[in-house]
């Protein structure tokens, strides 16, 4: 039922930001354990310069969206009070306001999907009023207040899903989990080559994490470490306007690859945001604002930081957000802590700090296949990649070598195949690098390239981090070629015996 109705109490109570959970909430918010509810308790809506924050929001994808009003009405205050029926009105502590949260919640879907989106249903949690004591309330009282869309103090978690339940039928017809909650809520919501991925209760929770100082998040490769950082780098900013954060990518190339994500989630998402909040650089980069602030001379080399950049202070955003931190120096990290020593820094798989948050789950394709040959790598690349051009877009297709192979491959290669063929090269801008054909990087390259197929050579020798990447890249298929046993070969083999 769409209503709004105002409630003029003898007290005008406010409620206290730092309550206890009620019972009763965590009964309903523990739903999202015990089925495929899921429970959004406080959460925000953020369309074009706004933001709404609903009381609480539960998605049956069987269903649709219960939007509910959460009130500390006792049974006194209801019974003494005068009520009065508005078309419209904004939430507020006496009030009841669906048909305003309906209509933001149709309006980001019809901007959206060009549609209503999926069913909404108006809910009532009153965590002070008994069944008991609603039936005791006066008639006139109960119309505006009707029983079958109110969840009550002394309701225990098989009465509530029971009780939502009953409230709608099944819909067979409903968009999927990650177009409904995907356009809605778009925190959550990861966007990876134009498809909407909702995240995991894991990652949802790290998002809503408060940050502290110096912040070290892990997880596995394929987890969403990159793609959460840029989520929560953008709500901490909508959130806060005057918040400045700063990105860290080792490379320009995924330092570009990063900042298209990031225009490419605010266009999606209809919102707007202060671009320049949210900086994407690289450490060299970074180093070199704090040089040119000290009137310094500016650094080709991470490796040569000057000493005097560890003497003086350098206030440049609330919160610095590291990306594979196990590819720079622990100097360089000791450097990010000196300059947020009062501010926020959070570092990505970072192995001598203390874990704040771990992902323990990742998204690798469970079928994925590696496939190791003892053979001449050369020869053999030439005809992998020939055949790969028969099965996958060239896209979709990487090979993995130090950088002298990768300039012979280039060579061969062109002549050899009809695909077209791009030398990688992380230290060069996105725009002057073509990555929808079949791609040739080294290993300090590929931070950020996705590709179904890859074929990795040159393995020996190696930095186990880089292999570990060069390895997970592909989701489909991955060639190790080798022409000796080496203990690089041997360690990978070992993991993935351990894996199976």
């Amino acid at each position: 039922m769409n209503f709004s109705i105002k409630s003029f109490f003898t007290k005008n109570k406010v409620p206290s930001k730092n309550k206890e959970e009620s019972e009763l909430l965590k009964n309903v918010k523990s739903l999202s354990k015990y089925s495929d509810l899921f429970v959004f308790d406080e959460v925000t809506i953020y369309h074009h310069t706004h933001k709404y924050r609903v009381p609480l929001i539960i998605f049956d994808k069987t269903r649709g969206l219960y939007i509910f009003e959460k009130k500390q009405w006792s049974f006194n205050e209801l019974q003494n009070a005068k009520i009065e029926r508005e078309e419209q009105s904004k939430p507020s502590q006496n009030s009841l306001s669906y048909n305003f949260l309906q209509n933001i919640i149709k309006q980001k879907f019809n901007e959206l999907i060009h549609n209503d989106g999926v069913s909404l249903y108006n809910c009532l949690l009153l965590e002070n009023l008994t069944y008991e004591e609603y039936n005791r309330l006066d008639k006139s009282i109960k119309e505006y207040l009707p029983e079958d869309s109110i969840i009550f103090k002394d309701m225990q978690k098989a009465d509530i899903f029971k009780k939502l339940q009953s409230i709608a039928k099944e819909d067979p017809n409903l968009p999927d989990t990650n177009t409904v909650l995907g356009n809605l809520l778009i925190q959550y919501t990861i966007i990876d080559n134009d498809a909407l991925h909702f995240c995991s209760l894991e990652q949802r929770e790290f998002l809503d994490q408060e940050l502290q100082y110096t912040f070290n998040l892990t997880g596995k490769h394929k987890s969403g470490k990159t793609n959460l950082l840029l989520l929560k780098a953008i709500t901490e900013v909508l959130n806060n306007p005057d918040k400045k954060v700063i990105i860290l990518k080792p490379t320009i190339l995924s330092k570009d690859i990063l900042q298209q994500k990031f225009l490419n989630i605010i266009e999606h998402a209809i919102i707007e945001i202060n671009l320049n909040s949210i900086e994407i650089v690289t450490p060299i980069e970074l180093v070199n604002k704090h040089l040119h602030k000290l009137k310094l001379k500016q650094l080709d080399d991470i490796l040569y930081i000057d000493k005097k950049l560890m003497k003086k202070s350098f206030d440049v955003a609330d919160i610095i957000m590291c990306d594979d931190s196990y590819l720079l120096s622990d100097f360089f990290i000791r450097y990010l802590q000196h300059i947020q020593k009062d501010k926020t820094l959070l570092v990505v798989n970072n192995e001598d700090l203390p874990i704040s948050y771990t992902l323990e789950n990742n998204y690798q394709n469970p079928k994925k296949e590696v496939r190791f040959h003892l053979t001449t790598p050369h020869a053999k690349v030439l005809h992998l990649i020939a055949s790969a051009c028969k099965k996958y877009d060239s896209k979709e297709i990487i090979v993995i070598s130090n950088s002298l192979s990768k300039e012979k491959l280039h060579d061969d290669l062109t002549s050899f195949i009809p695909c077209p063929i791009s030398l990688i090269d992380g230290d060069k801008n996105l725009i002057n690098q073509n990555l929808d054909n079949i791609k040739l990087a080294t290993f300090n390259d590929i931070v950020d390239i996705q590709a179904k197929y890859s074929v990795i050579i040159d393995l020996c020798f190696n930095n186990s981090h880089l292999l570990e990447d060069a390895l997970n890249l592909a989701t489909d298929y991955t060639d190790i070629l080798y022409e000796e046993d080496c203990f690089e070969i041997k360690s990978l083999k070992d993991k993935l015996d351990n894996k199976n």
